[in-house]
């Protein structure tokens, strides 16, 4: 692939040091993608779900591991098990386009318990900011509890905070406006280190 491509493979440094590797999610991360999610406590389900799910079905699965790079677009970053050559998959950052605004996309990130606070998310939402943008992306929107300032804050990084609507039970709807790779920037430099988020 083109060094310049969003979606290129690449290695970013996290904020504990480690080493963590980017990619586009493919079908086969599935196996991964339902042990990531039964990883999560009830309380992230919650968070990221509005209520605690306890599986995914078949149909979801089959739609959340088969992206299209163009409507719908999904990046994992992977790091090395117990220092080995095998990765494992451990967070995902993925957005879907609107049906109706092709310039919108509905995003959303997870990450297993073990690694949140480290940067995984911000390197992720990096990655697919610059993705988003190639394919004709401008902003973003999130539901979330209003209180939930880790997603706030991974948004902020990737945009600016535009409209916020409130959808009741105290979750909102926040829409990012990102902001556009600068030159040589669509995608985050390898090796690059990120702050926690």
């Amino acid at each position: 692939m083109l060094q310049n491509d969003p979606f290129s493979p690449r290695d970013v440094v996290l904020g504990d040091g480690s080493v963590g590797h980017i990619r586009p999610l493919v079908p086969t991360d599935r196996e991964a993608l339902v042990a990531g999610f039964n990883s999560l406590s009830p309380e992230s389900r919650i968070r990221r779900f509005f209520f605690e799910k306890k599986v995914f079905s078949e149909r979801e699965l089959h739609h959340l591991t088969h992206p299209d790079g163009i409507d719908h677009l999904a990046f994992v970053l992977e790091v090395p098990v117990e220092g080995g050559p095998t990765l494992l998959p451990i967070a995902v950052a993925r957005c879907f386009r609107d049906e109706h605004d092709h310039s919108l996309a509905e995003a959303a990130f997870v990450t297993v318990e073990d690694w949140q606070g480290i940067g995984i998310g911000t390197a992720l939402a990096y990655a697919l900011a610059g993705a988003a943008w190639g394919v004709g992306i401008r902003r973003w929107f999130a539901a979330l509890f209003s209180d939930h300032r880790t997603t706030r804050n991974l948004l902020n990084r990737v945009g600016f905070l535009g409209e916020e609507t409130a959808l009741g039970s105290g979750v909102v709807k926040i829409v990012c406006h990102l902001h556009p790779p600068g030159p040589g920037d669509a995608q985050p430099p390898i090796h690059a280190t990120f702050s926690p988020g």
